[in-house]
């Protein structure tokens, strides 16, 4: 490309440039084909506003420590890069930059700087300095495998915990409700619910869950901030033919009490609730019977 490094040859550049092609037409066996190849630069370059509501889409936070080291690092890199200007090819101090850069902007980036920043460090270790050179002795490799199964039995997560934290955070009851009950085929539910009515009511439908960029896509997740913040409540439920809602208490999720309120005002009445989320079922639809049908 022109920045520096060992030429290409006529075979390899051949080479690469088949395989870029077929990098640029693979996309195209989407269904979608033409939005499907266009998908990955709407990443790149953000979803809008709506993004501002995905932790993954936040910008690094200065006061997270892998964060901080993160960037650390990839300074680090990047002074080597320039550092070693002339012995490495100015391409690997792009890709640098560019993962840089949008990792600082979102951190759903973060893994491209294993991906693709780390090899990048790695070849700059000098082949003859005393870290390249450098072996652990038998002991010590012995000692950090002992150290690093001890730490990943410690990570995993008791079996109580994971039923507690479950407890704490998701409808549990409410999906025990709705497979006992027979839940109105189009309910709602909120974003963070979703995979797990997936997972607990796999014969269901859900509005959204988190796989975002699919719902960004097709408009719904606009849709769904407008009614987490409240607004044209019954107009929305309606368009949708939605009879039933799985939402949040205050003490889970305060963005939807004015949800709720509008709800219960509209007559919408309680079919289950505890501490974790609420069931309210439209007026005049029935439950039971699989809700069977909205009324005439």
């Amino acid at each position: 490309l022109g920045l520096g490094g060992t030429a290409l040859g006529a075979r390899d550049a051949r080479t690469l440039g088949v395989v870029l092609a077929l990098s640029c037409a693979a996309p195209l066996v989407r269904p979608d084909t033409l939005d499907g190849a266009l998908y990955p630069f709407v990443h790149v370059l953000g979803l809008g506003a709506e993004a501002g509501e995905i932790i993954e889409w936040f910008p690094l936070s200065p006061t997270d420590p892998l964060h901080v080291a993160t960037l650390a690092g990839l300074a680090l890199v990047a002074v080597a890069l320039v550092r070693a200007r002339g012995a490495r090819d100015a391409f690997d101090l792009l890709v640098v930059l560019l993962v840089t850069a949008l990792v600082v902007r979102h951190q759903r980036f973060l893994p491209l700087v294993t991906v693709a920043v780390g090899p990048i460090a790695a070849a700059l270790v000098p082949a003859g300095s005393r870290l390249a050179r450098w072996a652990p002795s038998a002991g010590l490799r012995l000692a950090l495998l002992v150290l690093a199964l001890g730490l990943a039995v410690l990570a995993v997560p008791r079996p109580d915990e994971l039923r507690a934290d479950v407890e704490a955070h998701y409808p549990t009851r409410a999906a025990a409700w709705a497979r006992e009950h027979a839940l109105p085929e189009r309910a709602f539910n909120t974003f963070e619910h979703g995979g797990y009515l997936l997972w607990e009511l796999p014969e269901r439908r859900v509005y959204l869950d988190s796989r975002f960029d699919l719902y960004a896509r097709a408009g719904v997740f606009r849709e769904y901030l407008r009614l987490r913040r409240g607004e044209d409540v019954l107009a929305i439920l309606d368009a949708r033919a939605i009879d039933a809602a799985i939402l949040p208490t205050r003490a889970l999720d305060e963005n939807f009490v004015v949800m709720t309120d509008v709800l219960r005002s509209a007559g919408w009445r309680e079919a289950s609730a505890d501490d974790v989320a609420v069931v309210l079922v439209r007026p005049g639809v029935p439950v039971g019977d699989g809700g069977a049908g909205r009324p005439e």
